[in-house]
């Protein structure tokens, strides 16, 4: 009987030694693989460029408010002595994933200035937990400051993460779905690419009007206050400038917009920049309540690009 329980353990050991060799031989060819890919406009592919590669002298950061109100060619056509401008951003994201694209970027090379765009609402943590993280999860092993910012919003992470991610290339499971896709269809003209923003075409059926309602103090989530914090840090750990900005928004309030974010920029000494109403971009140049139409996007970027010529950024 224990002869036996010794082969059966035997046989289960040489078992997982297959299995393990196996999993590492074949998520090395698909993570190589998927890496040649080109950049799409898809969530996961823009995070993985932004991780991995992305660079520029002028940074703008934030969420989908960035990649679809900030046309970085005219920015670079209007400004020369501007360099590369980048958008780095994501649907539905926060500052947790703000921090973690921009701690790798900053590495590879430090920008001149960072323009980081942040909508006061996310303060919260709420959109951590709608998806705001997604992009991130490819890197859980990879990168200690994803790994230490998803164990401190979920101490179970590891164990969800051990269930959803190929667990020895960080290959998540929707990436390999994505992989598969390309081999099918063929990989999809891009956007970003081309154009350095996305831009939403067409127009809504009915457009939103601006609403003005009394200012309430939104509930500060510590972990995503920390990542600001950390951003600001960044700034000065590295010798960029950095400017928080809001763009417009139909969603205003009085006696001011985003006052609790203005409180947190004033602490730490971070200019904000507060275009939430501009009385040049009318309602129907709005999509939605928070985002602007291509000819928005347009009139939007224009008058930003007014305001960096103010700005004192050594350009």
């Amino acid at each position: 009987m224990k002869h036996q329980l010794y082969l059966l353990a035997g046989s289960l050991f040489l078992f997982l030694i297959v299995v393990f060799t196996l999993d590492v031989l074949i998520g090395y060819v698909m993570r190589n693989e998927f890496d040649s890919q080109p950049i799409t406009d898809d969530k996961f592919s823009l995070s993985r460029y932004f991780h991995d590669k992305a660079t520029g002298d002028m940074i703008i950061l934030g969420n989908s408010r960035v990649l679809h109100h900030y046309d970085v060619k005219m920015i670079e056509d209007s400004i020369k002595e501007v360099g590369k401008v980048r958008n780095i951003a994501a649907n539905h994201v926060g500052a947790i994933y703000d921090d973690c694209m921009l701690s790798q970027i900053v590495k590879r090379k430090v920008p001149k200035v960072v323009f980081f765009e942040y909508m006061e609402h996310y303060i919260d943590g709420s959109v951590n937990e709608t998806g705001g993280i997604d992009g991130l999860k490819d890197y859980y092993y990879s990168d200690s400051r994803v790994r230490v910012a998803l164990k401190k919003l979920d101490k179970y992470s590891p164990i969800k993460e051990l269930s959803s991610i190929y667990r020895l290339t960080g290959l998540e499971g929707w990436n390999i779905v994505e992989l598969l896709d390309y081999r099918v269809r063929g990989i999809q003209p891009t956007i970003y690419e081309s154009k350095g923003y996305i831009p939403i075409e067409g127009k809504p059926i009915h457009h939103p009007q601006f609403s003005h309602k009394k200012y309430i103090s939104p509930i500060i989530d510590p972990l995503e206050l920390e990542h600001i914090t950390h951003i600001f840090e960044l700034s000065k750990e590295y010798n960029f400038k950095l400017y928080v900005v809001v763009s417009p928004t139909t969603l205003l309030t009085y006696p001011s917009n985003s006052i609790t974010l203005k409180e947190i920029c004033a602490k730490h000494d971070i200019p904000i920049i507060d275009n939430s109403y501009l009385p040049s971009i009318t309602p129907d140049m709005f999509y939605d309540a928070t985002h602007l139409t291509e000819e928005g996007a347009q009139k939007y970027t224009a008058y930003f690009i007014s305001q960096i010529k103010k700005l004192d950024i050594g350009i």
